[in-house]
């Protein structure tokens, strides 16, 4: 019984990352499909909020109806790199951003067949260096 219940833990764990490492649905062309799921509204962290590299963030907002998932997507302003890019079922993901400066964030829901909404507005957030 024991073994039974760790397996279909550890099943419920890949799940879980292979929800989180999902791909937009994407038609033969490779164009990201859409939906005209409405734009969430970002509720936290406000503009310009400033925390330490070493506490968490939590980024929070509202649900949107035909959405089953969320994507985050952070940017890094000071670095021409690819922006971090989390999955959640929730309205709400805590990440910790260990790089120092000026970051912005957006989401957007996505449905049950991968088509992703609208994205919401952009905010701006400050992580300081604790070094």
């Amino acid at each position: 019984m024991v073994f039974l219940h760790k397996r279909l833990a550890s099943i419920a764990v890949f799940l879980s990352v292979i929800f989180l490492m999902g791909c937009d649905a994407t038609s033969p062309g490779g164009d990201v499909q859409r939906t005209n799921m409405n734009a969430p509204v970002l509720l936290a962290p406000l503009e310009d909020k400033a925390m330490m590299s070493t506490d968490p963030f939590v980024f929070r907002w509202t649900s949107v109806p035909e959405a089953v998932g969320y994507e985050l997507e952070i940017r890094d302003e000071s670095e021409n790199q690819e922006p971090l890019v989390f999955r959640s079922a929730n309205p709400a993901f805590t990440v910790a951003l260990e790089q120092a400066g000026g970051h912005t964030w957006r989401v957007r829901g996505f449905d049950d067949l991968n088509r992703v909404g609208y994205w919401s507005e952009s905010r701006r957030i400050d992580v300081v260096s604790t070094q």
